[in-house]
């Protein structure tokens, strides 16, 4: 439930803030649903993280990172 939860932050957090509101023409909705699919399968935390920089790799921006949570 709280990787659903920051699942869905992550996403809110780009559609706040993203510098272009077209998303370069990324269907964020779509982007957030096909995502989804995976969460149920997650088994760590570091997964979540090879998550989240999978999912903003389709917003085609060269300088976004993702770090943080814990490692085994």
């Amino acid at each position: 439930k709280e990787w659903a939860e920051m699942y869905r932050d992550a996403w809110r957090i780009e559609r706040a803030f993203f510098y272009n509101p077209h998303f370069d023409g990324l269907n964020i909705d779509a982007a957030q649903a096909e995502f989804a699919h995976y969460l149920p399968g997650l088994a760590s935390r570091s997964e979540l993280s090879f998550l989240f920089r999978e999912m903003t790799g389709y917003l085609s921006v060269g300088h976004m990172f993702i770090y943080g949570g814990y490692h085994p």
